[in-house]
C-alpha cells in the first residue's frame, strides 16, 4: 500500500510539475488555461492541487499526452524526458490561444 502511494504521489507531483512548465515557457497561463483546452473541470484540477483529494485521473494524462506532447513514460513513471521529439513551444503556444475561450 506504501508504494502505490509513493507511485501515485510521483504522478501527482510529475503532472503539476508538467502544468508548471508549460506556464514557464508561457505556453498556458495557469490551470484555467489547461482546462479550456482539454475541457477539464478547473475546480477538480484545483481540488487536486491544494489537497490530497483523490488520485490524477488516467484522463487527465492522456489529455498532457495528446494536447501537449508530454511522454506518457515520463508521467507515469518518471523516466526520460518531459516533451517528445518534435515539441514546438511557438506551435504549442499558437494552439493554445486557439482554444482560448470566447
Amino acid at each position: 500500500m506504501q508504494k502505490d502511494n509513493i507511485i501515485l504521489n510521483g504522478i501527482r507531483a510529475r503532472f503539476f510539475g508538467v502544468l508548471d512548465e508549460l506556464k514557464n515557457l508561457g505556453i498556458i497561463g495557469g490551470i484555467t488555461s489547461f482546462s479550456d483546452r482539454t475541457g477539464i473541470d478547473r475546480s477538480n484540477i484545483v481540488r487536486r492541487k491544494n489537497t490530497e483529494y483523490g488520485n490524477i485521473p488516467v484522463e487527465w494524462l492522456v489529455a498532457l499526452a495528446e494536447n501537449y506532447n508530454v511522454r506518457t513514460d515520463y508521467l507515469l513513471l518518471g523516466s526520460g524526458k518531459m516533451f517528445n521529439r518534435g515539441f514546438d513551444v511557438e506551435k504549442q503556444k499558437i494552439m493554445q490561444k486557439n482554444c482560448k475561450k470566447k
